[in-house]
């Protein structure tokens, strides 16, 4: 009985540690994630007239577009949609990869 039970608790401390492995973000993934958040969310605020000011006055590309976000910083639609691409890059980037959750 002793035996079977140290058996146990040896597989249960195996899986208990694979699943926290599998789980737990690596500080990469981390940094990937926060960074992704950070670069997307300005492009997201972007397109929202009323956190962009002169909203109406936004090119398409180019640094004469009249738009500002937050009233500071000079945006386009092509500069938001970069943000979005880059953002979801970081997003994607964080998350794990599933060749690495099964070993």
């Amino acid at each position: 009985m002793p035996a079977t039970r140290t058996r146990k608790a040896h597989r249960w401390q195996h899986n208990n540690r694979e699943r926290r492995r599998a789980t737990a973000g690596r500080p990469v993934q981390i940094a990937a994630l926060v960074v992704g958040v950070a670069v997307l969310l300005p492009g997201v605020l972007g397109f929202v007239p009323g956190i962009t000011t002169h909203y109406e006055m936004r090119d398409f590309a180019g640094h004469e577009s009249g738009a500002e976000l937050l009233g500071i910083f000079s945006i386009s639609v092509l500069h938001n949609i970069v943000h979005r691409a880059f953002g979801i890059a970081g997003l994607i980037s964080s998350a794990p990869s599933m060749a690495l959750a099964d070993t």
